[in-house]
């Protein structure tokens, strides 16, 4: 998916082009579940064998499905986002960890983040304060951008040329879309499609569109480097190996 480590940024915005659909629609057929936008623009490989699938991440990295194991190769983040999306295709709904302090520490943060139960880790309290700081200034933050900006565009409507108000409407249509995604958690393929609009559509809109988006891409930005600081914090010098994520059954 979106890595810190060297050899990929962040929630770097990329098109899905057609061999890039074709990776996603492999992980698609063999977990029968839509893959997320933000792996699927990720992907290298994807190697599918009768015991496990395989994939391979643009910058380094891999993730191995082993049934009810996904293993990582180095604990690398774009490898824990990666597992945690694979998770989520797979229908699970908690998650064990194995592996060092640190590895843990930061997945715990990512699938806490994703929506998952985590067994396996338990966090300290400054960074259980860390998360529900971060989770309640998002469900505040998004959502009131967004409704700014809805209204905003409303607002440019009757004052813009015809030439924008298909601009105008197109914008205001996906406004509603993310403001509604809003609601359910702002998650990677949220951030990576504000960040998508911003490169396909952002650049070329009217200036008074643009002055609209701005908030919205401040807030993808601050996000983005709040996720950065928090990795590279916790980041050992020496990558781990062997570390993985299993699925944990529901208790009885």
């Amino acid at each position: 998916m979106h890595g810190v480590s060297a050899g990929g940024s962040l929630y770097t915005v990329e098109t899905l082009d057609r061999r890039q659909l074709y990776k996603a629609r492999l992980l698609q057929e063999q977990y029968q579940q839509e893959i997320h936008k933000a792996l699927a623009a990720r992907l290298a490989y994807v190697d599918r064998q009768p015991d496990h699938i395989a994939i391979t991440l643009k910058g380094g990295g891999r993730v191995v499905d082993h049934g009810d194991r996904l293993l990582t190769k180095f604990g690398h983040d774009q490898e824990i986002l990666a597992a945690i999306a694979l998770a989520k295709a797979k229908g699970w709904k908690a998650i064990d960890m194995t592996g060092t302090e640190d590895f843990k520490r930061r997945a715990w943060l990512e699938a806490s983040r994703a929506g998952l139960q985590v067994t396996g880790y338990l966090p300290s309290p400054t960074l259980q304060a860390e998360f529900e700081s971060q989770t309640s200034q998002k469900a505040r933050s998004w959502p009131e951008a967004l409704r700014l900006a809805a209204e905003d565009l409303a607002k440019a409507r009757p004052v813009l040329g015809a030439r924008s108000l298909y601009e105008v409407d197109t914008n205001l249509k996906q406004v509603k879309v993310w403001l509604e995604k809003a609601g359910t958690g702002i998650d990677d393929d949220f951030l990576w499609e504000v960040g998508h609009h911003e490169v396909n559509r952002g650049k070329t809109a009217d200036s008074a569109i643009k002055a609209i988006f701005a908030p919205l891409y401040q807030l993808r930005r601050d996000e983005i480097d709040a996720r950065k600081r928090a990795a590279e914090a916790m980041r050992n010098e020496e990558p781990a190996s062997q570390e993985d994520l299993h699925h944990a059954p529901r208790p009885r």
